[in-house]
């Protein structure tokens, strides 16, 4: 489901190079298998949309709404755009 999240190709690995990054933004493990972690149920409510709700909680819990943490400020983004921001993206398993 990374093409259905912005810049779901683009989370830095702060922790361990062979962990597949795009199953722990919404996973407690790397693997797609694992539970879902707090943003992995609420993407999953949303039927793995990027909506307005889902752009303004803060699903980890870190201070920061998910749109910041993302790279949409303005919680506009859709699969057809660039993101606002494509770099410094807070991962939101961790």
């Amino acid at each position: 489901y990374e093409n259905r999240l912005l810049n779901g190709n683009r989370f830095s690995n702060h922790c361990n190079l062979q962990t597949n990054w795009s199953c722990t933004i919404s996973h407690n493990a790397s693997s797609a298998s694992a539970a879902l972690n707090p943003f992995g149920i609420a993407f999953k409510k949303t039927t793995y949309t990027w909506t307005n709700a889902l752009c303004q909680n803060d699903n980890d819990g870190d201070g920061l709404t998910n749109s910041i943490a993302l790279g949409d400020p303005n919680c506009v983004w859709n699969k057809n755009r660039t993101p606002h921001r494509i770099v410094n993206i807070t991962h939101l398993g961790i």
